[in-house]
């Protein structure tokens, strides 16, 4: 379980000084963090105590992979979702097989987010690919399975085994995807 922190900030300006407390430097986090050296503060404050701050903070490109880590067992959803679909995805590459499989499990808006990056996890070379795929393809919630039936990043067997799924809107709309891969080779061949 996380453990969190009072986050207190000391502004220096010409050798002038401001402390802040946790809320205001909620309000004064701003794009400045991005610059060298901000990583450290970045790190900081994603183990804040006010969940503002810590959902702030997920939008960063800067974040180390400690407090990627950190974020992704935030206890609010919408921190852990924020930190796994900022930078379009870019930050499922870093993950491995079990912290990608516990997203899955996390909630239909995390798994959903997850199916929707398909691309970036069929990237990704730490994990078995078509496992954590087969396992969004397997979540219980059907628009989970419907945004993965019609991504074109999603393995074309595994779009086979969606064509039969309980739902039919799933499994039609996986249909109409392996359509479209067919009539891309139809038409290649012209």
């Amino acid at each position: 379980m996380n453990s969190f922190k009072k986050i207190n900030a000391l502004l220096t300006v010409n050798g002038k000084s401001i402390q802040f407390g946790s809320w205001d430097t909620y309000r004064i986090i701003g794009d400045y963090l991005e610059v060298p050296g901000g990583t450290e503060i970045l790190s900081e404050l994603a183990h804040s105590a006010y969940n503002e701050i810590r959902l702030k903070v997920s939008y960063y490109n800067g974040l180390s992979l400690e407090a990627i880590e950190f974020l992704l067992d935030d206890p609010v959803e919408k921190v852990v979702y924020e930190t796994v679909t900022a930078q379009n995805g870019e930050r499922l590459l870093l993950l491995n097989q079990q912290q990608i499989l516990k997203l899955i499990s996390r909630s239909p808006k995390i798994a959903h987010a997850l199916a929707r990056y398909v691309n970036k996890l069929m990237e990704n070379t730490q994990i078995d690919r078509i496992e954590i795929v087969s396992a969004i393809s397997r979540h219980p919630d059907p628009c989970v399975r419907h945004t993965l039936a019609e991504n074109r990043s999603t393995p074309k067997e595994l779009l086979e085994k969606l064509v039969t799924d309980s739902d039919m809107d799933v499994a039609q709309t996986a249909q109409n995807t392996l359509n479209t891969f067919q009539s891309e080779v139809t038409y290649e061949q012209l």
